[in-house]
């Protein structure tokens, strides 16, 4: 058997495939699932497909048409081994054309749109993959990036502020920069380079005369853009708006290098949350209704994000729990001990 080729071929890295047997008490948890994921993947490429039987109803009732779908799954073929996402039966009776159904039900329901979901990791590399954008390996460094500058966190995506001011900012300073055409070309034309197809002098000097239109964008405008940034990263900082004076509250640093979040109407106002010392601090969508404040998302390398929540009502349970630790431990008492003071010399007495 051969294995099944994809709509397109790529030549950038060779595929990650098996080259021996591995038992799972021999690799940790996270090894030992990259291992299966791998050989898993690697005999659906070499199994038969998967047969799925459907059904498609149109149904008239009072003269108004319903629409259903139907679906069993005959032979499971390369899902058997990879059977990641399987979609599920969707099972209806056998029917023909012409039969009569009774309805048993009728439900009115009051829905309005809902926004499309976000973009998950891996549905960005597709994205990516269609607008030419990167190589399959580089793509995945793109999004790292993203997130190690506070661009984008979370899984499916999501967009902090600073991200918003600096599209918004290149979009109306250098929106050249913005747009993927340029990538794109430039992508397109490494891979003529590299098959004989055009001349490399031709494709720096292109490269040469685009970047002079962007830095000659970015040079004319720098003060609005330093100014619109700014802004941005300001914003991103916002956590909510004090519950004592009504002035914002922000992410700050002590003059120790410490970070809390405190009044913008210091010295006036002195209120202040404590926040943990390490870790990349993110303001999230989610609002506590309580204290109207952002929840926050502490995200450090190589660790799993720590959702902290809303501030202060983290900062309520932790004295609490201060509190009671306090309470639980045994009361020492003080015992003082008092001594008859000793005699120093002879003691004399005069007699007169």
């Amino acid at each position: 058997m051969s294995p099944r080729a994809g709509k397109k071929e790529t030549t950038d890295h060779p595929p990650i495939f098996p080259a021996s047997l591995a038992k799972e008490a021999d690799l940790k948890e996270e090894e030992w699932k990259v291992y299966e994921l791998v050989v898993r993947r690697f005999f659906a490429t070499f199994a038969g497909p998967s047969i799925w039987e459907t059904m498609r109803l149109k149904l008239d009732i009072e003269g108004e048409e319903f629409r259903a779908n139907g679906a069993r799954l005959l032979e499971p073929g390369w899902r058997w081994y990879y059977p990641y996402n399987a979609p599920e039966d969707r099972l209806l009776p056998e029917l023909k054309e012409g039969d009569v159904l009774k309805v048993i039900k009728k439900e009115m329901l009051d829905k309005e749109t809902q926004p499309p979901g976000r973009y998950g990791q891996g549905r960005l590399i597709n994205i990516m993959e269609e607008l030419g954008l990167g190589t399959k390996a580089t793509r995945h460094e793109i999004i790292s990036k993203l997130y190690s500058r506070a661009y984008i966190h979370g899984n499916p995506v999501q967009p902090t502020n600073t991200s918003f001011a600096v599209m918004d900012t290149l979009e109306k300073y250098s929106p050249t920069i913005t747009k993927p055409d340029m990538t794109k070309l430039l992508e397109e034309n490494m891979d003529k380079i590299a098959e004989g197809k055009i001349q490399e002098d031709t494709v720096l000097e292109e490269s040469r005369e685009m970047l002079k239109q962007v830095f000659s964008e970015l040079d004319k405008n720098r003060d609005n853009i330093i100014e619109s940034l700014q802004a941005g990263l300001r914003e991103d900082k916002i956590i909510g708006n004090c519950s004592l004076c009504g002035n914002e509250l922000m992410i700050r640093r002590s003059k120790r290098g410490s970070r809390f979040i405190g009044c913008s109407n210091y010295p006036n106002c002195t209120f202040s949350l404590p926040l943990p010392k390490s870790g990349q601090i993110i303001v999230t969508d989610k609002f506590c209704e309580t204290h109207g404040l952002h929840h926050i998302r502490i995200i450090n390398q190589g660790k799993r994000a720590w959702d902290l929540g809303c501030p202060q009502c983290n900062f309520i349970e932790w004295q609490k729990a201060q509190q009671e630790e306090q309470a639980q431990q045994p009361k020492k008492r003080k015992t003082q001990v008092h001594q008859r003071p000793r005699r120093r010399g002879k003691s004399h007495r005069r007699k007169t």
